[in-house]
């Protein structure tokens, strides 16, 4: 989604953020921090600025051009110096060229913003063009190796005679191309890292690989000048498997982008531990991330009360997400899902079974091997809530046996994941007449009438007091979504059906 404010004014917020930051309130001063950024991922932004994207774009082209102009001084230095090394030299640096279009299209088209066909954006095109790279990176190596032994057959034959001053010439343009390649490869690297353009950074290698040809070269003709042809084929190996070797990184590290490896351990702790800041988190399991292109996605399961309300816990999931990408700025984009699996002694509602209490005894399960995690899964698929209004329905039904029992004013259904069932939480609304010792005898028959209901393993029964029926003590002014239903029972404890008695 786009942020709806104008340049002028995310430029003046940005240039004021380190002067108000510090007078704000936590929740205001995390509201500000993000906003320059709110577009990261859907908006067709990315965490890297629009500025660091140009930059790319620029080198780039720049490198296009200067691989042109190369081209060019190294293939005429080499046929007038009868330098095969030069000449192969400035045939790679002419085929640069594609890898500096692959570089340019990549870094474009992964900055569209999510479309119906591409809902996740277009990051993965900057794998796409990555691997490209990669794999003429190698054709590049498996080239130079090529010609290297191409070359030592040819110095067993006699040499021919080369001018001097030709020699000369070809050796300075060997030069001229390595250092300006270098300056290339360092460029590009840093602006494609600022960036987090992986394609800009495998085309800065490339570069690289054309600045080792040069060495190359010029290895070659300063043998050739001092009778010694044999090292260029020598060096021209060595070159050949470190541009290989390159070549087989950056397309692994494609590969791995478009199979969603797991980030870095590293980065996946500090989301933790942002994540662990946010005081309604319990624990949080199954954390992953994945990246497209620029794009860093993270996705977690959060462990929260089961009392919890759904919109309580929706504010939960933004703090969570609000933490993460203002703590770790490499992450786009958070998915938090919810846990709420009760363990045995653990609150429920805000109260606790055992007497101790206190939400940090509420940890999920933790899963310490294969075999445990497929019985929960297992456990899980088996035990399948029926529908609310079912169980809701039932609860009443139940209630209605009870003569004592008016009405119902809240139902609240809480799912053990673990166990497969429900806790029923009920507000229920009494005779008025009756004592507190008879009002609990009934509590404990509703909640006994309750837990023998399908998919229901315990009850809890409150009691309503601040109704008008309660207050003018009449059934008839009980609202028509509280009654229960009046079976035709008389209104006392002999009429009960043996069913509700309670164990013992």
């Amino acid at each position: 989604m786009k942020s709806g404010l104008s340049p002028d004014y995310m430029a003046v917020l940005q240039s004021a953020r380190p002067l108000l930051c510090p007078l704000l309130r936590p929740r205001l001063r995390m509201a500000l921090a993000l906003a320059p950024s709110q577009s990261r991922m859907h908006g067709g932004g990315s965490w890297s600025s629009d500025a660091s994207v140009r930059r790319a774009d620029q080198v780039t082209q720049a490198g296009a051009v200067a691989n042109v102009l190369l081209a060019g001084m190294k293939g005429a230095a080499g046929v007038a110096a009868n330098s095969p090394a030069l000449i192969a030299d400035g045939v790679h640096s002419l085929s640069d060229l594609i890898s500096d279009g692959v570089s340019l299209w990549a870094l474009r088209f992964s900055r569209r913003p999510a479309d119906e066909r591409h809902p996740y954006g277009h990051g993965k095109f900057e794998a796409v063009g990555s691997a490209g790279v990669g794999v003429m990176l190698m054709a590049a190596g498996g080239s130079i190796g090529v010609h290297a032994v191409q070359t030592a057959l040819e110095a067993l034959d006699p040499a021919v005679a080369v001018p001097l001053s030709a020699q000369i010439g070809a050796a300075g343009v060997a030069a001229l191309a390595i250092v300006v390649k270098e300056a290339l490869f360092h460029a590009t690297r840093q602006i494609g890292e600022e960036a987090r353009s992986s394609t800009v950074v495998a085309n800065a290698w490339h570069h690289r690989s054309d600045a080792l040809s040069s060495v190359v070269a010029l290895v070659g003709v300063g043998g050739s000048m001092a009778g010694m042809p044999l090292l260029d084929p020598l060096a021209g190996l060595l070159v050949s498997a470190m541009i290989l070797n390159e070549g087989g990184k950056i397309l692994r590290g494609a590969m791995h982008e478009l199979t969603d490896k797991q980030v870095d351990a590293a980065l996946l702790q500090s989301v933790a531990t942002a994540a662990r800041l946010v005081p309604e988190v319990l624990d949080l399991s199954n954390l992953r991330g994945r990246t497209l292109g620029p794009h860093l996605l993270i996705d977690m399961q959060v462990s929260i009360d089961p009392a919890m309300s759904a919109s309580v816990a929706q504010q939960v999931a933004t703090k969570v997400r609000l933490q993460v990408v203002d703590r770790v700025p490499q992450v786009s984009e958070v998915l938090v899902h919810f846990d709420t699996s009760l363990r045995s002694g653990a609150p429920k509602g805000g109260k606790a079974r055992d007497g101790e209490g206190g939400a940090a005894q509420l940890r999920p399960l933790t899963l310490h091997d294969a075999a445990e995690h497929a019985a929960l899964a297992q456990r899980q698929t088996d035990a399948v809530m029926r529908s609310q209004l079912e169980i809701e329905a039932d609860v009443r039904q139940a209630l209605s046996t009870i003569p004592e029992v008016w009405g119902c004013s809240h139902i609240r259904l809480l799912w053990d994941t673990v166990r497969g069932g429900a806790i029923v939480q009920v507000d229920v609304i009494m005779n008025p007449d009756l004592r507190v010792l008879q009002a609990m005898r009934i509590g404990g028959y509703a909640k006994y009438a309750i837990e023998q209901l399908e998919d229901v393993f315990e009850a809890d029964v409150h009691l309503e007091l601040l109704l008008p029926c309660n207050m003018l003590g009449s059934r008839d002014l009980i609202p028509a979504d509280m009654a229960l239903p009046r079976p035709d029972v008389a209104d006392d404890a002999s009429a009960r059906s043996p069913r509700l008695q309670p164990p013992g």
